[in-house]
């Protein structure tokens, strides 16, 4: 039996949508096609697919992008690409919940390790009965080796990649779970953004304003963060201790 391929949604409602690179596709993922929006709701809810690739082009492209809404946040990877990307397209992509941005008339090679890199995060998640397994690569980069890190009423389990809030489980995406886990095992310290591109996003060409995009949309996702994830002007941000109350 061979091997299980990765599920890819193709989502555009341009049909020329990565046609240089659709062949190449589904020669090494199962993929699947959605040129309206309809159909890409039909085939998350029946299909379950793995990963999305979006045209972040597309005047629909808020509502393909949406499509993450309706899977779990932490089972399913996002891809937006733009054939002619700009500041605001990737920033906006970031906000709507994308784990890379890229251009679409770029090098297959490059795409597919995007979605490689994806899948083997989310392809952990049997073998912890069903829950998301550690991200191998960024816990060992950032030295983690707590059962549990605490912060408020947050708790950050590494090696079973989940967030939770007292008992009930938070949902983050691959990456918000990262630069969760980077600001939390590095309190009190200065993380640039640089390093954040280096330990959160593997070195992938990423934008300041998107990074900082990505970071306030973390903090809506776990409001606990907002009084203490300090943005440091032009150096990067610090992740401060809460005080504790005076006797």
């Amino acid at each position: 039996m061979g091997t299980k391929k990765t599920k890819v949604l193709v989502a555009s409602t341009d049909p020329a949508f990565l046609n240089g690179s659709l062949s190449e596709l589904k020669a090494d993922f199962d993929v699947q096609v959605a040129t309206s929006i309809d159909v890409a709701q039909f085939l998350i809810k029946e299909w379950e697919p793995e990963i999305g690739l979006v045209d972040g082009d597309c005047p629909s492209s808020s509502a393909l992008a949406g499509i993450r809404s309706l899977r779990p946040l932490d089972s399913f990877g996002l891809v937006v690409l733009s054939s002619s990307p700009n500041s605001f397209k990737e920033e906006r992509a970031f906000r709507e919940g994308a784990d890379y941005f890229l251009p679409s008339g770029g090098p297959y090679r490059s795409l597919h390790l995007r979605i490689a890199s994806l899948s083997r995060r989310l392809s952990q998640s049997t073998s912890k009965g069903g829950k998301q397994a550690s991200a191998d690569q960024v816990v060992a980069a950032m030295s983690v080796a707590q059962e549990a890190i605490s912060f408020l009423d947050i708790r950050i389990f590494p090696q079973d990649y989940l967030v939770k809030r007292h008992q009930d489980l938070v949902n983050t995406t691959p990456t918000q779970f990262r630069l969760l886990l980077a600001f939390v095992s590095h309190p009190e310290q200065l993380l640039s953004r640089e390093w954040l591109r280096e330990h959160v996003w593997e070195n992938a060409k990423i934008s300041h304003r998107s990074i900082d995009a990505q970071i306030s949309k973390l903090k809506k996702q776990i409001p606990e963060l907002d009084r203490h994830l300090v943005n440091v002007y032009g150096k990067g941000y610090i992740l401060t201790q809460p005080q504790q109350d005076a006797a």
